[in-house]
């Protein structure tokens, strides 16, 4: 979390910080959205059938995914979750800790990112701090600095 709060301030990026019980799944998490304010987003760290291509896919929280219908949306043919350890190795981050800010972990950007287009229409979003116990919240004008900040290139899908 110090990495991501550093990072935000370092670049003026104005946020809300929550602190809670820790959360590992988005049926978990509906009670933390009950009093933080925002689009809640799923995020999933997913991998191509060879393991050599790595993507972070951010979507509303109550939106329902479909790997076999996602793969062809971000140009592969079939795609799983990554493990615990890709996990660890890409973003930085324990699982049910996922979330845009492990992309500050990926250096040498082995990780494609994909936003659904209503992340960008949220007033409001919500992402862990690479840690559970905690939420942020970013007007969607901070967000849109963050991705700058970031300068890391994302992709949109519907």
């Amino acid at each position: 979390m110090d990495l991501v709060i550093e990072f935000l301030d370092l670049n003026a990026i104005v946020y809300k910080l929550y602190k809670h019980e820790p959360v590992y799944t988005v049926e978990q998490a509906k009670e933390t959205r009950k009093i933080i304010d925002g689009l809640h987003c799923k995020n999933l760290f997913l991998r191509n059938q060879k393991g050599d291509k790595h993507f972070l896919v951010i979507f509303p929280a109550d939106m329902e995914v479909d790997l076999k219908s996602l793969a062809p949306l971000i140009g592969i043919n079939k795609i799983s979750f990554a493990s615990a350890k890709r996990l660890q190795k890409y973003l930085g981050v324990e699982p049910g800790s996922v979330s845009i800010f492990g992309l500050l972990n990926d250096k040498e950007s082995m990780v494609q990112v994909f936003l659904h287009r209503e992340i960008l229409k949220a007033d409001k979003v919500t992402f862990h701090p690479n840690d559970n116990n905690a939420t942020i919240s970013l007007m969607q004008s901070q967000f849109k600095l963050f991705l700058s900040a970031l300068g890391k290139d994302y992709s949109l899908i519907s």
